[in-house]
């Protein structure tokens, strides 16, 4: 089995289951509109132009990035630069335009999965040398793997345990018995497994390079085996990569990458309309129109399977009762939301799967918007004038959109109905750790992304099991029934039947409130014009293999 996508994945494996108010800024006058790529398609150069090797690509990132260990997952924004130095066994292919992304082979030539769906066997590809020129085998994959898990391992790095544990909790053991050969045996079957491959603590560093540096320094001189390899960090400032002249697969097309963090959305796009960068991600809404009014940008769009959502501490009161859950649910105007303050960027969002998700269901309503409803159940619950909480959030980064601008709007649907929300901010890399601890008696509600569709980002908000500090289940949601079915879906080899248990998951999730779910982002990014053969996927995650740039 060479390249699966999603849905393949579901039959790869007989009895297992199938398978996380600003304002514009002035342009100059355009001669033409601009350039609207759609979702998944790549920006066509003339017809007489043909790709051209050289040139830096400078991106705009929309967050400053985390640490760059091939351990340590702190954002995806930091994970396009990731996964630009590592590599993994599988990942998915974001020079797709499919809806449904197939996964290739990478580091792994092939695979076999055995017929209990829990022994999966790589074939590892031969003559992969890291960017410090040491050898890839089986043996350098393991090693990386079990500093990620294993607290005895020499280097063993558990800053990135929240999502490490989510991954490696799955495994009973890990083996490679020669240099070309990898096993992992699953404790259990899991069908999303090979989806995996596609998170942070599945990247493979070089060993040598990691015991060099150290695990607090290794993240600064980040050593992998992918199409660029690191030149240099100036913190606060910039990163900068380069092509790997000696990489194992097809050579891309640009001298470099450099990457610059810039959190505040305005300054981001001055930044694109004035040329200091090259593309950016995470449009703010208010610039879409002007962005498209610019001859010489191209602005797209594109569907992912991505919720912006609200875990709700269900351990202490108030959100421990069901009446205060669905209450604060029924006071927010996601319709208002999505039109008049984020322009038609993104979806009202009815479920935790965003739409080409496995569990995505067209037909669940969703929590309408309902203040009179909202205020009569607060009375019932005990609380006729309302109550103080805490909202949690970060001040953007990852796939969290206009996260301020988002909490201020719901903060005055709350406060319409009674619920007195203070925000807390901090920023992303600040965030992500307290995040993972779960959420504390003093507060109710921690934002989050999710920005997955294969089923496992279910089991990780929902089950017992991804509990803080193991996982995203940090407002400790506990429901038997939804245990059971998890169950039941990754267990069932029919795709349809095990989309119909997810389904039937999601139906109670929305019953309990299990966390509030608000929009459904359509990842707005825009770039100029010189910039060639990118593909918007349908996916949080993207790529520069492919880009080259005209002069």
């Amino acid at each position: 089995m060479s390249r699966i996508n999603r849905r393949d994945l579901l039959r790869s494996t007989a009895g297992v289951a199938a398978t996380l108010a600003l304002s514009a800024c002035a342009a100059p006058a355009p001669s033409a509109p601009a350039q609207s790529a759609k979702a998944g398609q790549p920006t066509q150069a003339p017809a007489a132009e043909t790709p051209k090797k050289g040139g830096t690509l400078v991106v705009g990132l929309e967050a400053e990035p985390g640490t760059l260990d091939n351990t340590v997952g702190t954002g995806y924004h930091t994970s396009i630069i990731q996964r630009l130095l590592y590599e993994s066994l599988v990942g998915f292919d974001l020079t797709s335009s499919a809806d449904v992304l197939p996964i290739k082979p990478v580091l792994a030539e092939s695979w076999q999965i055995s017929p209990d769906g829990k022994v999966y066997t790589f074939k590892i590809r031969q003559g992969v040398k890291f960017h410090d020129g040491t050898q890839l085998d089986a043996a350098a994959i393991k090693w990386n793997f079990e500093r990620a898990s294993d607290p005895n391992h020499p280097m063993y790095f558990d800053k990135g345990r929240g999502t490490s544990a989510q991954i490696f909790s799955l495994i009973d053991k890990m083996e490679a018995p020669d240099a070309a050969t990898f096993v992992i045996t699953l404790k259990d079957p899991r069908s999303y497994f090979l989806a995996l491959f596609d998170k942070v603590p599945m990247y493979v560093g070089s060993p040598t390079a990691i015991q060099k540096y150290g695990n607090d320094d290794f993240g600064n001189h980040p050593v992998g085996s992918g199409p660029f390899r690191f030149v240099s960090r100036d913190s606060g400032s910039k990163i900068t990569l380069e092509r790997n002249p000696d990489y194992w697969g097809t050579p891309v097309y640009l001298d470099g990458i450099v990457f610059r963090g810039i959190a505040d959305p305005t300054p981001r796009v001055v930044a694109l309309q004035t040329g200091e960068v090259d593309f950016i991600n995470d449009v703010a809404p208010d610039q879409i129109d002007a962005l498209r009014g610019n001859s010489d940008m191209v602005v797209s769009q594109a569907s992912i399977p991505h919720t912006w959502l609200i875990n709700l501490n269900q351990r202490d009161k108030p959100f421990s009762d069901l009446r205060v859950r669905q209450a604060a649910s029924l006071a927010i105007n996601r319709d208002a939301l999505t039109k008049d303050i984020l322009k038609n960027t993104a979806l009202s969002a009815t479920q935790l799967e965003g739409p080409g998700g496995v569990a995505h269901d067209d037909s669940l309503p969703g929590w309408p918007y309902d203040p009179n409803k909202a205020k009569q159940l607060l009375a019932d619950a005990g609380y006729p004038s309302g109550f103080d909480t805490v909202f949690a959030l970060p001040t953007a980064g990852s796939g969290m959109l206009d996260a301020v601008r988002i909490a201020e709007y719901l903060q005055k649907n709350w406060a319409d109905v009674g619920i007195r929300v203070s925000l807390e901010t901090q920023e992303w890399t600040s965030y992500v750790p307290y995040f993972f601890k779960g959420i504390p008696p003093d507060k109710g509600m921690y934002a989050m992304a999710n920005v997955t569709g294969d089923g496992q980002d279910m089991e990780k908000l929902n089950s017992k099991t991804f509990e803080p500090p193991n996982g995203f289940n940090v407002g400790w949601y506990q429901n038997d029934q939804v245990e059971q079915l998890l169950v039941q879906a990754r267990t069932t080899a029919d795709p349809a039947a095990s989309a119909k248990v997810y389904q039937q998951i999601e139906k109670i999730l929305n019953d309990d409130v299990a966390r509030i779910y608000v929009l459904h982002s359509e990842q707005p990014k825009a770039f100029n014009k010189k910039v060639h053969g990118f593909v918007n996927p349908h996916s949080w995650a993207y790529t520069f293999t492919n880009v080259w740039l005209s002069a």
